[in-house]
């Protein structure tokens, strides 16, 4: 939740150490209102890739981050499908951009907190 600005608490539920199938429930915020999902880890590969699935919530998705090795650092890729549901639905051209901003949001606060810890060694 450092660097996920929508996400107020996050929860492993499932027991053990972060793998595909581990499940996740979070809190967040998005338009002033308290969203419940969970989100299922479908891939993870050590300094390749990391991506999860929602199906419950507000709407469903699927993102992915890759990682590859650039000159001075890592390249991410972070792929995102969003099939908002319900009222949302209704929305989704307001929707569409605000989660968009959201997410370079996301990105932002992870590139500043990976490099600050490269910085501090650790």
């Amino acid at each position: 939740t450092k660097w996920l600005t929508g996400v107020v608490v996050a929860e492993q539920l499932t027991e053990g150490p972060l793998a595909v199938g581990t499940q996740i429930r979070a809190v967040g915020k998005m338009l002033g209102r308290r969203m419940h999902s969970v989100a299922e880890v479908t891939a993870l590969e050590t300094d390749a890739r990391f991506a999860f699935r929602v199906a419950s919530g507000p709407f469903t998705s699927h993102q992915s981050y890759a990682f590859e090795r650039v000159d001075g650092g890592t390249g991410v890729t972070d792929t995102v499908d969003v099939e908002l549901g319900g009222v949302h639905g209704l929305a989704d051209p307001l929707l569409g951009p605000m989660l968009r901003r959201q997410f370079e949001a996301n990105l932002a606060a992870l590139k500043d907190r990976v490099e600050a810890q490269a910085t501090d060694g650790g």
